[in-house]
């Protein structure tokens, strides 16, 4: 956890290439300073925006769950018409069931 979140180990700063790239001609350190930090709370949400390595992978291991259960509920239905009507769990057909992972398949 600690290796893919750096920000946990320290604060985040600028890197003396980043702050070379963004002096103006002729700037003073103290302004480049007072830039900086007004830009730290636009660069923080820039940053949160993306998806942890963890929430990648939860979402892949969903998708392939629900993918397979899907595929699945279809190859039943194409492979015997009737059972896609019939009530097989909890009270629900293999329709719902198809549209169910399909939904969640989608969203992942």
């Amino acid at each position: 956890e600690v290796v893919e979140d750096l920000g946990e180990v320290g604060a985040r700063q600028w890197s003396l290439y980043a702050r070379w790239k963004m002096r103006e001609f002729n700037e003073l350190e103290d302004h480049l300073n007072r830039r900086l930090d007004a830009s730290h709370a636009a660069a923080t949400k820039y940053v949160i925006q993306f998806p942890t390595p963890m929430q990648t992978q939860l979402a892949k291991f969903v998708a392939y769950i629900a993918g397979s259960f899907a595929a699945t509920c279809l190859a039943i239905g194409v492979m015997s018409g009737p059972i896609l009507e019939k009530p097989f769990l909890a009270g629900q057909n293999f329709i719902w069931y198809t549209a169910f992972f399909g939904l969640i398949l989608a969203v992942s």
